[in-house]
């Protein structure tokens, strides 16, 4: 039909016929107005956005209502597929949204709206912003004992102007990326921080509004010039050692500071406030940091410092370093060495310092041997004391054990004689194994928990007799090493009261028996809040099962009383 006209639509029928006989097909056509088509009413808008941003493109058309209408979006002329991608998803309408946008989704976004008489299309370009792509051709020139000039290709800006670069720097012997420089506008830089005698790689990043992008692939690798040392060796000390020895130490070079091959150290000494010359000692591996003088008298100070060298030169000294030489252990044993068993796991032992006029060391402190009677002091334990001290309490033993207790001085240069006569103590029988049984707590104020118990009544010939409770309490998120105490004395007690507390937050709680022989097993925690203020306590339940209980009791015996 050409040359439609209004006149045109209607009913058509189709008959077909042979010899046999004839069939037929029907069909309508319709005749529409072309400016009554399909039309786009809201359509996508430019947009910039940040990588990691949503952003929603909106496309709504009307159409001949006995059209089926549907809407195809394209980016860069690709229709987008958004059932395989999850960056993209369909909303009411032909509305789509981007989701965690990627710089891969920039570019000009094309809704199209079709029937199957029509199509429009609106276009809007959406540009997506983040951190600069990475440089290229990173490469070294000019390249010296510590210092090179490095340069490198602009990469992509991803739509926001770069502003600097970073460089950054590793060698083979400190692998890790450090930056040598930030914030530099151009596509070159001076590095003069570098180490001799070291195999550096670089690699750049660019810096825009977004922030730093990814670095550059590393460049090739770079070797620069040998040097002397720059670095004098660093904490320089010593002692110890044989009799008759001076022991010189310090920390040898790195790699990365040898500057050239062919390292090693100059080792001076001399007595302290002596205006004697130094002696000088040579040790030519860079790695070993002890020298040894031999032949020294016992604990005499000396004033030492030790120097660095390479092939090529000497680099600087260390500062002068005050030092002792070899010192003796002490002669004497502590005498009066007491013990007296404080609980089923402790013993508390006491003594009398030794005299430190012929010792020609330091007193740096005590040791403690200890073994049960079971055993030989070949399988003594051995404490240290914090310190000079004269008093130490040994822990976590065994209760209701036989100890044996001796006890010796120790300095710098080992340890001296142990007490002579060897100190017998018996632990105190064990501590409660049980713990107490229906812990309960009821908040009795805005700062003030009541907790009540079960009694310990299962006791056996190996625990000292029960002398009372304690109420353990922390707050939540801390640990029970944390926790204070509340001592409840009487064995019979069944109740005590924490106060203090602060208000509106909340605390856990633990019970455990006491006795001679320590503190027992603690119950399991329970956690109880608290009120922020007074006003709540009013108007809110204040206390747990425990509370009703006792509540329901006292009604109880308010109502006998009016009884009677």
């Amino acid at each position: 039909i050409q040359n439609v006209q209004d006149s045109d639509g209607g009913k058509y029928t189709c008959i077909a016929r042979n010899y046999i006989g004839e069939d037929q097909s029907e069909g309508r056509l319709v005749i529409r107005d072309p400016h009554d088509g399909t039309v786009i009413t809201q359509w996508p808008l430019a947009m910039s956005i940040e990588v990691g941003d949503d952003a929603t493109l909106k496309c709504r058309a009307t159409a001949d209502p006995v059209l089926d209408l549907t809407y195809i979006w394209l980016l860069d002329g690709v229709q987008i597929d958004v059932l395989d991608d999850s960056h993209y998803a369909r909303l009411r309408d032909g509305n789509l949204e981007i989701i965690d946008a990627e710089l891969r989704q920039s570019g000009v976004y094309t809704c199209t709206a079709h029937t199957t008489i029509d199509e429009v299309s609106k276009s809007a370009e959406v540009i997506i912003k983040g951190a600069p792509g990475p440089p290229a051709g990173v490469r070294a020139s000019d390249i010296t004992t510590n210092s090179c000039q490095l340069r490198w290709s602009e990469g992509f800006s991803n739509n926001d102007p770069i502003k600097t670069y970073t460089v950054q720097s590793r060698t083979k012997e400190e692998p890790e990326w450090i930056i040598e420089r930030e914030g530099i506008p151009d596509l070159s830089a001076s590095l003069n921080s570098l180490s001799p005698w070291s195999n550096y790689q670089f690699r750049v990043s660019a810096v825009n509004s977004y922030g730093r992008g990814e670095p550059s692939l590393p460049s090739p690798e770079y070797s620069t010039h040998e040097d002397k040392p720059y670095h004098e060796p660093r904490n320089v000390g010593g002692g110890g050692g044989k009799t008759g020895d001076l022991r010189i130490t310090w920390d040898p070079l790195s790699r990365q500071d040898q500057n050239a091959p062919g390292l090693g150290y100059y080792v001076y000494w001399k007595k302290a406030n002596s205006r004697e010359e130094y002696s000088k000692g040579v040790v030519n591996d860079e790695a070993v940091g002890v020298y040894t003088v031999k032949g020294v008298p016992t604990y005499v100070q000396y004033d030492v410092r030790v120097g660095v060298f390479n092939a090529k030169g000497d680099g600087p000294n260390s500062t002068i370093s005050t030092i002792y030489s070899h010192e003796s252990a002490p002669s004497e044993a502590p005498d009066n060495v007491e013990a007296e068993a404080t609980s089923g796991s402790t013993i508390k032992v006491t003594w009398d310092s030794i005299s430190t006029n012929n010792l020609k060391g330091k007193l740096r402190g005590y040791k403690l041997k200890y073994w049960s009677s079971d055993d030989s002091e070949a399988t003594a334990s051995t404490v240290s004391t914090p310190g000079v001290t004269t008093r130490y309490e040994i822990q976590n033993l065994d209760y209701s054990t036989v100890y044996n207790i001796k006890v010796l001085a120790y300095s710098g240069g080992g340890n001296g004689p142990a007490s002579d006569n060897v100190v017998r103590v018996t632990t105190l029988k064990s501590a409660p194994q049980d713990a107490p049984e229906n812990v309960k707590a009821a908040v009795s104020s805005w700062s003030s928990i009541l907790v009540t118990w079960d009694k310990i009544t299962s006791y056996n010939d190996e625990e000292e007799p029960l002398e009372g409770y304690k109420i353990l309490y922390y707050l939540d998120g801390r640990f029970e090493r944390d926790a204070t105490k509340v001592d409840i004395k009487g064995a019979d007690t069944i109740k005590g009261t924490i106060s203090g507390l602060q208000p509106g937050a909340t605390y856990l709680l633990q019970v455990q028996g006491y006795s001679e022989g320590g503190d027992g097993v603690t119950s399991d925690p329970i956690k109880i809040p608290l009120y922020g203020s007074q006003r709540q306590i009013g108007a809110a339940p204040s206390m747990h099962c425990v509370s009703l209980s006792l509540l329901a009791f006292s009604l109880l015996l308010h109502t006998i009383r009016n009884l009677c």
